[in-house]
């Protein structure tokens, strides 16, 4: 398969408006506006292969709910594309990256550079414009076990491990 078929988004959804956090109404939207954009870049790129990051167990408070929500929608996002697609644990992902399942976005972008993958790092906004978006280098991890998924090479170790769309 083409690699350019292959697809894995990773979405900003939180906006503010004046200064003020959204209401959970225009949350609700924005992912609605999400959703619609996936499904056109599925149909635009002619995607039909598709990898996902999983629920983070650890996470806490109402952004359960928000990334909760916005999971949900990316899936039926792309099951309304016809694309199949994994979804893979976080710490699945690092450990076929990494090696261990416990690494942190230093280790992986360590593992990048190895790989001779130039990854990065972009600048999250952010009003000081001091913070740094380090989850590129999740792209890259996950892009290597949709590889080797696609490629049959993928050892039995991970296959359990993930969810695949074309289960159920």
């Amino acid at each position: 398969m083409d690699r350019k078929n292959w697809l894995y988004i990773q979405i900003i959804i939180y906006q503010e408006n004046n200064g003020h956090k959204m209401s959970t109404i225009d949350y609700t939207r924005r992912i609605i506006e999400l959703k619609d954009q996936i499904k056109a870049i599925c149909q635009d790129y002619n995607i039909q292969k598709g990898i996902m990051e999983g629920l983070s167990f650890g996470s806490r408070g109402a952004t359960v709910f928000d990334l909760g929500g916005l999971a949900h929608a990316t899936r039926m996002a792309l099951i309304e594309s016809g694309v199949d697609f994994i979804v893979i644990p976080p710490k699945t992902a690092k450990k076929h990256f990494t090696g261990s399942g416990n690494a942190k976005k230093e280790d992986m972008i360590a593992e990048a550079h190895k790989r001779d993958i130039k990854v990065s790092i972009m600048k999250k906004y952010s009003k000081t414009l001091t913070d740094f978006d380090d989850n590129v280098v999740d792209s890259v991890a996950f892009m290597f076990f949709l590889r080797e998924y696609l490629e049959d090479k993928l050892g039995a170790d991970f296959i359990d491990k993930v969810e695949y769309s074309t289960d159920v």
